[in-house]
């Protein structure tokens, strides 16, 4: 056999190899018929004299609603509402994570994998017992589940694209493009993540917006802090966060509950971020 019978041959074999790749791939996308239903409101609000803020939900990684499968990310569901006449602009919102620390939300999924895995590791360092599928210890209406935390009524999750384009690639010669099944699942992620998501937005006088926040997994929050500006004043609206004490934590007898929702009654590029980046 020639050597160009060879070359042919070990082409079709990566090709075939690249194929059986994406035929085994697992698609992280969830389709909305798919999903699991989502549950009622938290009752978590906070309000001043120009504007309230409720957090309605809260999409844990495969939790209820999730959208996409093993997301390194936590969606706050949020309804903001502006109280008085005059139009207001929501500039941006954070999230207080248990060293004090203010950690900015989200602008893309691969962000948010790489900040979670960061954070995880820095919590550990100060010993904060992290999981990523610990429930709140004690909320209020708190189910437990088998599988799932999560509180939701639109999903959160996201998964690093690099991670998805990485799992089905035909290669040859050192070049890589990646098959049509993976490419698709990614852009189905990064339309939802978009058409969720709350970028900076005004308000009229009265009106209403509800829409989907994105931070890495943080562990018993603090609060969720939403800057926004009147007229000339630049004014701060705190939301406490008191039923997700125990989120993302082991319980000290090391046993992980996981809950499908939270109170039932009521979807940086650095591999390692500085306190001084998460603020």
């Amino acid at each position: 056999m020639g050597k160009r019978n060879h070359v042919v041959l070990a082409m079709l074999a990566i090709l075939t190899l690249g194929a059986l790749s994406g035929c085994l791939y697992t698609r992280r996308y969830i389709k909305p018929e798919d999903r699991q239903r989502e549950w009622s409101d938290l009752e978590i609000a906070s309000s001043d004299e120009n504007m309230s803020v409720a957090l309605n939900y809260v999409i844990l990684p495969d939790g209820r609603g999730a959208w996409v499968k093993r997301a390194r990310w936590d969606e706050y569901c949020i309804t903001a509402r502006n109280i008085s006449d005059r139009p207001l602009t929501v500039e941006r919102i954070r999230l207080i994570d248990p060293r004090g620390l203010y950690i900015e939300s989200g602008v893309k999924p691969s962000q948010l994998e790489k900040l979670s895995r960061s954070l995880e590791r820095s919590y550990k360092d100060i010993g904060i017992a992290f999981a990523v599928g610990a429930a709140p210890a004690g909320g209020s209406g708190a189910a437990v589940a088998a599988e799932s935390i999560g509180v939701g009524a639109v999903a959160v999750a996201a998964v690093a694209a690099e991670t998805i384009v990485a799992t089905g690639v035909v290669g040859v010669l050192g070049l890589f493009w990646p098959l049509e099944a993976p490419v698709t699942d990614i852009e189905n992620i990064r339309l939802e993540f978009n058409r969720r998501r709350l970028t900076t937005f005004t308000l009229a006088g009265n009106a209403t917006i509800q829409g989907s926040v994105f931070f890495p997994n943080i562990p018993t929050p603090g609060a969720l802090v939403v800057d926004y500006r009147m007229e000339a004043t630049t004014r701060v609206l705190e939301v406490l966060l008191d039923k997700l004490k125990g989120l993302h934590v082991a319980p000290s007898d090391g046993e992980i509950l996981r809950s499908e929702i939270i109170g039932e009654q009521h979807d940086p590029l650095a591999e390692r971020t500085d306190d001084k980046d998460a603020r």
